[in-house]
Parts: C-alpha cells; structure tokens; sequence
C-alpha cells in the first residue's frame, strides 16, 4: 500500500511517527476500519466524521424570553 509506504518514510525522518512494519500497519488498518474508525472509499482512507447530536426544537414564550 502507498499509505503505508509514506507511513514508514515518514516514520525514518521524524519521531512522531511510529516504526512498523507493512504487517502490523495493515493490521492497525484493518482493526480501525472494523472498530468504524476509518473507512476505505476507493483507495482512500477517510476519517469518519461524528454523529451531529440530535437538535431539539425549541419553544420560545410570547415575549421571546
């Protein structure tokens, strides 16, 4: 996977990424993507977004209080 070749780039030049090999990253992908962390459109991995909290209406008095 290119992600994962960029990952490990990455991960030889700074020290904010953590060093794997391509296993145990496609592994981390697989377990993101079935926990609904991730998903994969494609060949892109995209974040999922979350859920906008359920907007209750609203009632205001007659003197918009």
């Amino acid at each position: 996977m290119e992600l994962i070749r960029l990952m490990q780039h990455a991960a030889n030049h700074t020290h904010q990424w953590t060093k794997a090999s391509l296993k145990h990253w496609e592994a981390a992908i697989e377990s993101a993507t079935k926990a609904g962390l991730i998903e994969q459109r494609g060949e892109l991995l995209w974040l999922k977004p979350e859920p906008e909290p359920e907007k209750k209406p609203t009632q205001l008095g007659l003197l918009f209080e």
